[in-house]
């Protein structure tokens, strides 16, 4: 079974000064290298350099296996931008299959060798480590050799199951930009398998320039998952194939995939593997949705929901197939038809109308649309364009709450260590926010239906410290924004309210563009956000 390890060691160690000095930085993700006895393969991993940093890295290994490892003594860094170490590593052609090797590569900078301190004396080491799978082609024909279940037999139910799905949101950053990702992800295990892994993700470049797409999909593993309802981390690793722009490009390549605290995932495809497509870089996401199943009952009158039902990604159409993804119902006996008893006039409830409210239509059209739409009359709405008719909403009544379906945004800290998606500003838990470094900068969520806007509330994170710059404003269509408030927060710890005087109807987006921030490198940041309308 293969293993996994991620990162891993950060150690700096300062002098009398007590002055903090980042020489360079350890790119995340772990490097898995899938190896047979004989043969030589080659490896890398990614340090970024600071701007003004060109030191002389030294380099060396330990642990189980570094003595097949050829790497490079030291290295010279490139600053400001993200440095490629590559070594080797060559198995002997009589070693033991199916067995795995951690063996631990170290980069360090010695007392005073780096080229930004200032005469500090400073000690810098970065510790990465590799895991070296030999033989993981043979491991499922040798099980079945020992004869533990026979290809034809069934395995045992092993219990509980999982449905889960979530969104993506990552940034991968390369040595002349950064690319951003959204999409959609799910997750269903049954019978300690994975019956469905779909993640469909879009890129785009900083600049807004040049845009694909990925997907990871037909996760396998070799080992039943165990999983138990206590647990809030796990992890599945095995084999995925992984598509670009709907086509599926590197089929079984070794992967990991990492659910924390049933709110993040991380998702590790091997870099080697994928040509170094993700800069050894983990996808990451939020788990929406985290459900445990089982199609058998438990102990103890336990009985839980079943796994039988697929938890597809929802509305997304397959890329692979090119078939959108449909639930066949069984169809239903025709019963017979009734006589058709004659429609009798329906009259219009308010006999007449504003000229301002016609709709420019014929009567006759009036007059369908009101038997279509009995409780109210059809309106225009000037506020839009001349020739387009909409519905008024059917919350015509009190102010309420409204359900936010999700949320994007320009930018997030997207750190392993502090990883702040724009979902955490409507996740309904204080303890969790959405931050981005940098103004202009944009926060933009979806309604569950269209409303009349009253007010948004907003939880700034580090409210009491700073003050935000933002206007707020509205889309019946999520393109197209009508400027609705503009204004600063006040420092407050608690919600802010923002009361909204003439709201367009029919809102179904919302967008905070923030143009200021008191916070010295630009940060904005919202611990939760709450929309109020009708």
């Amino acid at each position: 079974m293969m293993v996994l390890a991620t990162i891993l060691v950060l150690m700096i160690t300062v002098s009398s000064s007590m002055k903090q000095v980042r020489a360079f930085q350890q790119v995340a993700g772990p490097v898995i290298i899938n190896i047979n006895p004989g043969e030589t393969k080659s490896f890398s991993w990614g340090l970024i350099a600071e701007n003004n940093e060109t030191s002389i890295v030294k380099i060396y290994a330990d642990g189980n296996g570094s003595e097949f490892l050829s790497i490079p003594q030291t290295f010279k860094l490139s600053p400001g931008s993200l440095n490629s170490i590559v070594g080797n590593i060559t198995i002997p052609a009589n070693y033991p299959i199916n067995s795995t090797l951690s063996p631990i590569v170290h980069t360090t900078l010695s007392e005073n060798d780096t080229a930004n301190t200032g005469g500090n004396s400073v000690a810098v080491e970065l510790s990465k480590m590799l895991t070296v799978t030999i033989g993981v082609n043979n491991t499922q024909s040798i099980a079945i050799g020992l004869g533990s279940t026979p290809p034809t037999q069934k395995p045992p139910l092993i219990g509980i199951g999982l449905l889960t799905k979530g969104t993506v949101n990552s940034v991968i950053r390369t040595p002349t930009t950064q690319w951003i990702a959204s999409g959609n992800w799910s997750l269903d295990v049954k019978d300690g398998n994975v019956t469905s892994f779909e993640t469909k993700m879009n890129w785009n470049n900083i600049n807004g320039t040049d845009s694909h797409t990925h997907e990871f999909v037909n996760m396998r593993v070799s080992t039943p998952i165990l999983l138990n309802q206590s647990e809030k981390n796990f992890s599945i690793k095995g084999l995925m194939d992984v598509g670009t722009n709907q086509k599926i490009v590197w089929k079984d390549i070794p992967s990991t995939i990492n659910i924390n605290g049933k709110k993040t995932i991380s998702i590790f495809a091997d870099d080697n593997m994928t040509n170094h497509h993700f800069a050894s870089q983990p996808i990451l996401g939020v788990v929406t949705s985290f459900l445990d199943c089982s199609d058998i009952p438990g102990p103890n009158m336990e009985v839980l929901p079943p796994c039988s039902e697929p938890n597809s990604v929802s509305g997304y159409a397959s890329p692979l197939s090119g078939e959108p993804t449909m639930s066949m119902q069984p169809v239903q006996p025709v019963q017979p038809v009734q006589p058709v008893q004659p429609v009798q006039p329906v009259q219009p409830l308010i006999p007449t109308l504003p000229p301002s409210m016609l709709t420019g239509e014929s009567e006759q059209s009036n007059q369908e649309s009101q038997i279509q739409n009995s409780t109210m009359p059809i309106l225009q709405n000037n506020n839009i364009s001349t020739n387009r008719i909409i519905l008024p909403t059917e919350s015509m009544g009190a102010c309420e709450n409204i359900s936010i379906t999700s949320a994007n945004a320009s930018g997030f800290e997207a750190d392993h260590k502090d990883y702040n998606p724009p979902e955490e500003a409507i996740d309904s838990d204080m303890k969790t926010w959405w931050a981005n470094k940098g103004v202009p900068s944009w926060l933009q969520m979806d309604l569950e239906r269209p409303i009349v806007l009253c007010t948004v509330e907003i939880a700034w994170n580090k409210g009491n410290e700073r003050t935000y710059d933002f206007v707020i404003a509205t889309s019946d269509d999520g393109n197209i924004f009508t400027e609705v408030y503009k204004g600063e927060s006040e420092k407050s710890e608690s919600y802010e309210k923002y009361d909204i005087a003439n709201s367009p109807p029919n809102t179904k987006s919302i967008k905070l563009d923030f143009t200021g921030s008191s916070s010295k490198s630009g940060w904005v940041s919202i611990k939760e956000i709450n929309v109020i309308g009708r």
